[in-house]
């Protein structure tokens, strides 16, 4: 009986072709591969390193929604909040101002630069809060020098809201919020010293929305000028300025010193005449001389 043959069809040589080279791998491809699978842990990398270092990740207590809302939004810049989450916005104090506009000019205290200490070697300075959104705020202050006994407060309103050495309290605050800063130092310090007290307004965050360096100096109603005659009076420090003498007669001031007109004579109703005036005495070197409600002074 002949033996029947069966011919191999075209599919099949087929497929016994190509079964060897499809377990073939191309090295380029594989390549290919490699570097696509490299991209996407940098990516990863990247994402970590902003939640990690840029300080911009919040929990999820902290977001509006509360608990949960976090997974739609893990990382937040400024921009980010404040456009898509405008009532956290306020709540946390955030503010976006323009990059191009002045920093020094974004958000401010309000206090004065300069205040002379009192008798007690101490002074209360008021300002507002400007530029800056409806949010709550904690202030913080430093001094410098510091000598032992110095010491500080402030309030927001008519709150205590921070003082030397005990925690600071976080309190609600809007465009013209009104505060206070006092501020003393010993009374042993050196007339003529300065003082200054760097008082900085934080965000919930931490984040540093404005600060101001309010000075303040001890007034120096010690140094001694010139008089008439000896000796130079005492002056007296009278909470703002350094109180020489009343005056007697008509006076005037001319090259940093105090004058009387003469009587007719000519006679001086006090001071020496000098040939013209009655000259009584000049201010010491570094203060102003002036006259004021009948008296002669000098700037401390």
């Amino acid at each position: 009986m002949p033996i029947r043959q069966t011919l191999p069809t075209v599919a099949s040589l087929g497929l016994a072709l190509l079964g060897p080279l499809a377990c073939i791998e191309d090295p380029e491809f594989a390549e290919l591969d490699e570097l696509d699978q490299q991209d996407e842990l940098d990516q990863l990398d990247q994402q970590d390193e902003l939640g990690e270092f840029g300080g911009a990740q919040l929990l999820d207590d902290e977001l509006p929604g509360g608990p949960g809302a976090g997974d739609e939004l893990a990382l937040v810049d400024e921009t980010a909040f404040a456009d898509e989450l405008p009532a956290a916005d306020g709540a946390l104090g955030l503010d976006t101002p323009d990059p191009e506009a002045d920093n020094e000019a974004f958000g401010c205290l309000g206090l004065p630069s300069t205040v002379l200490a009192d008798a007690n070697n101490s002074a209360t300075v008021q300002g507002s809060l400007s530029n800056i959104v409806t949010g709550s705020y904690f202030l913080d202050a430093s001094v410098f020098p510091f000598p032992q006994g110095t010491s500080w407060a402030m309030w927001a309103g008519t709150t205590l809201v921070a003082q030397l050495f005990q925690p600071a309290t976080v309190f609600v605050a809007t465009q013209g919020t009104p505060i206070e800063l006092f501020m003393r130092v010993p009374t042993s310090v050196t007339p003529g010293t300065s003082f200054d007290f760097d008082v900085r307004l934080y965000n919930v965050l931490s984040q540093l929305v404005c600060s101001q360096q309010v000075t303040l100096k001890v007034p120096d109603c010690s140094a001694v000028g010139w008089w008439h005659q000896n000796p130079w009076p005492t002056p007296n420090f009278d909470g703002a300025n350094c109180w020489v003498t009343g005056i007697t007669g008509n006076p005037f001031i001319w090259n940093n010193s105090w004058y009387v007109e003469p009587n007719p004579g000519p006679s001086c109703p006090m001071g020496s005449f000098d040939g013209a005036n009655c000259y009584v005495g000049s201010a010491p070197g570094g203060h102003t001389a002036f006259i004021y409600n009948n008296s002669f002074y000098f700037t401390p």
